[in-house]
């Protein structure tokens, strides 16, 4: 069941990425390709960070001579990957509102330029 999952997410991946290269490739309008980040580009990066410094945090709290993790997530190191997962989020949303606002702009452009004859 799992695996059908993963498969169905790598193909929905896989259409979104082909639309947005799609897009710009008709257009050579950039914020496409800024969209393209933010939907897929850095919601893998994030999360990659996330484990990354999840790991460091959890590593640094190893009781050296159990090597057993206390408490497994302290309180503060709970804070902090919070921060660092709404910090994500709002990356994500702001380069996707950037994009919107290239593609916006460009059709606007376009239309001012249409209507002077």
């Amino acid at each position: 069941m799992l695996q059908a999952i993963a498969v169905a997410l790598l193909i929905l991946y896989a259409a979104i990425a082909w639309v947005i290269l799609r897009g710009y490739r008709n257009t050579r309008n950039i914020g496409f390709l800024i969209i393209g980040c933010g939907v897929l580009v850095w919601p893998l990066v994030s999360s990659l960070l996330m484990r990354i410094l999840t790991d460091s945090i959890l590593y640094s709290s190893i009781n050296e001579r159990t090597a057993i993790v206390d408490s497994h997530i302290l309180p503060g190191n709970l804070w902090v990957q919070l921060l660092l997962a709404r910090t994500g989020n709002v990356i994500q949303a702001g380069l996707i509102l950037i994009g919107l606002i290239a593609i916006e702009r460009s059709v606007n452009s376009i239309r001012i330029a249409g209507d002077q004859r």
